[in-house]
């Protein structure tokens, strides 16, 4: 059996063409990636060991100022929801940064398809977050009322 780190780069050399919502990957180092969606956001990957998986961030824009606090406490109340989410997390990237998904991907059996099915479902949730984050006013949260767990907050 390959090792995990060899069965990543077989897996980053074949997402893109594999992958129709893929526009270009971008190898930055040897264990860092950056996936072009056709929706033209931007996904960057990471290989991390110990315990050995890939990190996906994508950045999902900077709320307007009357509404920080409110996207702040969402994010919050969207990282309690451990169970829901799947592991996804929010950041800020400081104190005036902008918003950021984050996930640790790892697979027994590391393969395209599981992590295709991966990068589907962290990309549906950073297309949710990215239309509310860019709403100038609270009055429609929609897409983030089809996201597991959040229907009781917004």
């Amino acid at each position: 059996m390959p090792a995990y780190r060899d069965t990543v780069q077989l897996i980053m050399q074949e997402i893109g063409p594999q992958t129709p919502d893929i526009d270009a990957v971008i190898q930055h180092e040897e264990d860092s990636w950056a996936l072009q969606l056709d929706d033209t956001s931007i996904i960057f990957i990471e290989y991390a060991t110990d315990p050995d998986r890939l990190v996906l961030l994508t950045e999902l824009g900077m709320p307007v100022p009357q509404r920080r606090l409110e996207v702040c406490q969402l994010m919050l109340s969207y990282n309690l929801l451990w169970e829901e989410n799947a592991g996804l997390t929010m950041a800020l990237g400081g104190p005036e940064g902008g918003a950021t998904l984050l996930c640790e991907w790892s697979s027994k059996e590391p393969g395209i398809q599981n992590f295709q099915e991966e990068l589907r479902k962290f990309s549906r949730v950073a297309h949710a977050w990215r239309s509310y984050i860019a709403q100038t006013d609270a009055t429609s949260s929609n897409a983030l009322r089809a996201l597991p767990g959040l229907s009781s907050f917004v």
